[in-house]
């Protein structure tokens, strides 16, 4: 499976079997260049345009943006309901983690999360290999925040997103806040992408970096 980062919380995917996913995609209004990428599938995790600005794709994709057992050829979707604030949703509105296996690996985005995980957040979430976590702060989570998820849930691949860039009109906390809470001042050196290989074998928790286009 392919997996690209296109700035702020959206990704790009594409499995073994040519099935493109694009989750979360923005407007302009964010600052990146909008992802005019063409999708069978879209993910969105709730209604606010730098994250279900799914006009800017290419193709006719199914969107998916409501918690729930889903289902898109073969692969099996489910949303678990969160919040985009501390205040169960009145300030910001809900949220939807989204799991799913793709050529046996197990993701989860945790789109603009405003709650730190409690134990019955923890009962839910289950076995993910590739956690991809909202580390920036102001809407979301704090990265303190953050790695607590990342302890909690063990996955073999933490990649941190929603986080201020040189392109990001909004105002969050740059990824090294994240970086030092996890013990890595320095950081990983950013890839252009990921290539997951099938049922992605045992492998050490590592934070991934990807750059997105433009920058």
């Amino acid at each position: 499976m392919l997996m690209r980062w296109l700035g702020h919380s959206c990704f790009y995917f594409e499995s073994s079997q040519g099935i493109r996913i694009v989750i979360d995609p923005f407007d302009a209004a964010t600052g990146y260049q909008p992802p005019s990428v063409e999708a069978d599938l879209c993910l969105c995790t709730h209604l606010h345009h730098d994250h279900h600005a799914v006009e800017v794709l290419l193709g006719n994709p199914e969107v998916i943006d409501t918690p729930g057992r889903h289902e898109f050829r073969g692969i099996k979707i489910r949303g678990l309901k969160s919040y985009h604030d501390r205040n169960k949703g009145q300030d910001r509105g809900a949220n939807v983690i989204f799991f799913l296996e793709v050529d046996g690996v197990r993701l989860a985005h945790c789109g603009d999360l405003g709650v730190p995980m409690d134990a019955m957040m923890m009962a839910d979430f289950g076995r993910v290999d590739v956690l991809m976590v909202p580390v920036g702060g102001t809407y979301t989570i704090t990265a303190k925040d953050a790695w607590a998820i990342v302890q909690m849930v063990a996955p073999k691949i933490v990649i941190p997103m929603h986080y201020q860039t040189p392109h990001s009109k909004v105002d969050l906390a740059p990824v090294e806040k994240f970086l030092g809470c996890a013990g890595l001042e320095a950081g990983p050196a950013p890839l252009e992408q990921l290539d997951l290989p099938v049922g992605l074998p045992a492998a050490k928790k590592q934070v991934v970096l990807l750059t997105y286009p433009g920058c």
